[in-house]
């Protein structure tokens, strides 16, 4: 597995330095293994900064706390004067609830059905557009704790939202599309038929191995033949890297995601690979 390409930093220093404050828009995507940001020209509908780093190894409570400020002070993100964020929680604690059925008295009720509560954290719930779903989630203390000390006001939403929301709203052509958004050490599996949701999955994984596995899984419990599927990768995934070729290996087409956005990068942005670090670049679109 390749994990080095997920430590980035551009920024496009003169253009950040022409952007007013009130015109800039700050997301953090963070996880227990990561911290990643991006810089948005909220006038000129352009990202001017992209940053993510790799813990290398999960952290919790306090540790998490000082790790993310940590982080935040490294890059200087005070110092560009946003006056508008987000914040997106990367983590598998969450349910998706039909709008018809919610009532926001039960979200506690509903995230009990699937998951259970832990100490210090916080129930979150939001709308996901296109869906007809809320999701429930929870954040730990210790984000809340970042959020109160770095950051102004944030949205804060959950990883999910951000993946499910705008590949529904971007509209999918007939038929059955498998995406597969891929980080260091989880990944996302979103199966859409005919324009509408059919499964949203949320796995761990340490080898591409382990990857193939639960893709080839997915593939089984919904009848699907490996060999006839074309599946889209979204994230952090290199062509060269070990679990490209392993899936190649085992399905009929594989992708890479080719976007078409409603927003531009600077020069020094348009450096990445266009699939990769999707939570980030489609964050603001759900604020």
């Amino acid at each position: 597995m390749q994990t080095d390409t997920l430590d980035t930093v551009l920024i496009d220093k003169e253009m950040l330095m022409g952007v007013k404050p009130s015109n800039l828009h700050l997301s953090i995507e963070a996880s227990d293994e990561g911290f990643g940001f991006a810089l948005f020209d909220l006038l000129n509908n352009r990202y001017v900064g992209i940053g993510y780093r790799n813990f290398g190894s999960p952290l919790h409570d306090a540790a998490l706390a000082k790790r993310l400020s940590e982080e935040f002070d490294k890059n200087h993100l005070h110092e560009t004067g946003f006056t508008k964020s987000s914040l997106v929680w990367v983590s598998n604690r969450t349910t998706l609830v039909p709008e018809a059925l919610f009532d926001e008295k039960y979200a506690n009720d509903y995230f009990n059905l699937n998951l259970s509560n832990h100490q210090h954290e916080t129930l979150y719930y939001e709308r996901v557009k296109g869906l007809g779903a809320y999701n429930v989630f929870t954040i730990p203390e210790a984000l809340e704790d970042f959020c109160s000390a770095k950051l102004k006001n944030p949205a804060v939403m959950h990883h999910s939202r951000i993946l499910l929301e705008n590949l529904l709203l971007a509209g999918n052509p007939k038929g059955r599309q498998v995406y597969l958004h891929v980080q260091a050490k989880h990944f996302d599996i979103v199966v859409v038929e005919d324009g509408a949701l059919l499964l949203y999955n949320h796995y761990q994984y340490i080898s591409a191995e382990d990857f193939t596995y639960h893709t080839l899984n997915t593939c089984k419990q919904l009848g699907i033949d490996p060999q006839t599927l074309e599946v889209t990768l979204l994230g952090e995934v290199e062509p060269d890297s070990t679990l490209f070729a392993i899936l190649t290996k085992y399905l009929y087409k594989v992708t890479f995601y080719a976007p078409t956005p409603d927003y531009s990068l600077s020069l020094e942005l348009g450096k990445l690979p266009h699939h990769f670090y999707y939570n980030l670049l489609n964050q603001y679109a759900c604020v």
